[in-house]
């Protein structure tokens, strides 16, 4: 399976347990969080048989939310980032997008210092359909550079806490 299969996957398996989640399947809970994204892409490239390390850190002391060791030896970083946006939200784009693009600059770093070959920036927008919080995220995230829709998604979910709607982004980080 190639690595963007195996990502995939994960978001795949991420978006299958925050729809049980949304049902009330263990309770409930607050928003989306990133662990639960973290865990499914673990899962996912181990099944896949790539090789995961958790949250490394790096002679920078910067830290990834997952290195993945490829097959011919090159390491690809995965940041994660979950967004919310319904109407009675605090939703902060401003806040939201710095730290979306910090991440970006911290994967670029780590491509810099020849750690990591390739980034991977995953933004999960858990929304309210329609709204215009909603509409603000979507196209502030549209303008991340290199970012496209993951195949995960749109997908709705039962209501939970006004949000009712997934989506996925990816943002690809190469070298400059």
């Amino acid at each position: 399976m190639s690595f963007v299969e195996a990502l995939e996957q994960g978001l795949m398996w991420a978006c299958e347990d925050y729809t049980k989640i949304a049902s009330g399947w263990l309770g409930s809970d607050v928003k989306p969080k990133e662990d639960q994204i973290k865990c499914a892409l673990y899962a996912a490239f181990r099944a896949a048989e790539y090789h995961v390390h958790v949250e490394p850190s790096h002679e920078s002391d910067t830290r990834c939310d997952l290195i993945v060791k490829q097959g011919n030896g090159s390491h690809v970083g995965v940041e994660i980032k979950t967004a919310w946006a319904a109407t009675n939200w605090m939703v902060k784009p401003s806040e939201q997008e710095r730290n979306w693009k910090y991440d970006i600059e911290k994967l670029k770093m780590l491509i810099k210092d020849d750690s990591i070959k390739k980034g991977y920036l995953i933004v999960l927008l858990a929304s309210e359909k329609d709204s215009p919080a909603e509409k603000k995220l979507r196209d502030m995230i549209q303008t991340l550079p290199a970012c496209r829709k993951s195949r995960v998604g749109p997908v709705p979910i039962t209501p939970w806490n006004g949000l009712d709607m997934l989506q996925f982004f990816v943002v690809t980080v190469k070298p400059a």
